[in-house]
């Protein structure tokens, strides 16, 4: 919304507000821009989940904050192959880890659970379901969920991402239709 020059009601229904389906805004500069939904949410379950004083709207625009990047193979499948998107074709991005940590480490924050879904249970959540990589509790998380962390976030965005870029194919749930690109 910033790149294309997006404010008002406009941006604040975007930004602000649950998206039960992509928006495509064209724009004569960058072209088309998905912004993606919101499907696994509900405003509904955010008010059984939310905490610290957080409305809705406001859990929204934390979300809409930050890039988000799936950890493992496990959890990208896992989102593809859910009810939502299962049938669906997906751009998939793959990035070197290391690099992309290497220039944004200063902005990368860690979720315990999958942040954008309170469907079928909405986890609670607050001020410190993101949390920066000095303070996340790896070791408790590992013992009682096997894994480290269930998302990996980048404040704001990454306008360098081009250079992390190791693939990019189109996905239907775990099979890999079409290579976009390869480093």
């Amino acid at each position: 919304v910033d790149l294309l020059d997006i404010d008002g009601d406009r941006r604040d229904q975007l930004v602000r507000h649950h998206r039960p389906e992509s928006v495509v805004l064209n724009h004569a500069q960058h072209g088309s821009v998905v912004i993606r939904d919101q499907k696994p949410m509900s405003d509904a379950g955010l008010e059984k989940a939310l905490q610290d004083g957080i409305t809705p709207m406001e859990w929204y625009e934390r979300l809409n904050q930050r890039v988000f990047f799936w950890p493992t193979l496990k959890r990208l499948h896992k989102m593809l192959g859910a009810r939502a998107y299962k049938n669906d074709r997906h751009l998939v991005i793959v990035v070197d880890t290391a690099s992309l940590l290497s220039e944004n480490f200063d902005r990368v924050l860690l979720s315990r659970m999958n942040s954008g879904c309170t469907v079928p249970v909405p986890h609670q959540r607050g001020e410190i379901t993101f949390q920066s990589p000095a303070k996340f509790p790896f070791e408790e998380r590992k013992k009682s969920r096997g894994e480290g962390f269930a998302e990996l976030l980048i404040e704001y965005g990454v306008p360098e991402l081009r250079q992390h870029v190791v693939e990019a194919y189109v996905a239907k749930q775990t099979e890999k239709i079409e290579q976009v690109w390869a480093r």
